[in-house]
């Protein structure tokens, strides 16, 4: 019989981007409860699991709310390294939902750096367990061949 793994448990700890005082913000504690459940049901398959404790924490940051990622390996003195700071070393991952994220010149659903995964208005439960993974070492995989 196959040895099966010990659920591993991660903490999130969640913000969310609004561009002025009130909103709209990109994620509502519905929105990222589903989010999490959603992710979670993928996430058994890694022998893994979220927890969020509902505490949504909330910025007023119009330089945040559309993150604007140029560099793939160095954020230093931008607004997406600001962003990743608000909630450094927490024990666990650390996600904040932002409305658009513009990668490498690409619109993207989920970004990730070694201190925090940003979330787009438009991810869902499996972008982020997607981006959970890569919090964990795994790498996407392309297969260029067109097969």
């Amino acid at each position: 019989m196959p040895a099966v793994l010990p659920e591993t448990t991660v903490t999130a700890t969640v913000w969310t981007v609004a561009s002025a005082p009130g909103g709209p913000y990109p994620a509502s504690a519905a929105r990222v409860h589903t989010m999490v459940a959603e992710a979670n049901k993928i996430l058994r398959q890694a022998a893994m699991k979220v927890v969020w404790n509902g505490t949504l924490s909330t910025t007023n940051r119009a330089d945040w709310y559309n993150l604007v990622i140029t560099n793939r390996s160095d954020i230093t003195g931008t607004p997406a390294e600001q962003l990743f700071d608000c909630a450094r070393m927490t024990g666990g991952v650390e996600l904040y939902f932002v409305n658009t994220i513009a990668f490498l010149g690409d619109a993207a659903l989920g970004v990730n750096t070694e201190v925090g995964t940003a979330l787009s208005a438009d991810a869902d439960g499996r972008t982020l367990a997607h981006e959970l993974l890569h919090q964990c070492g795994l790498k996407d995989i392309y297969n260029d061949s067109g097969t």
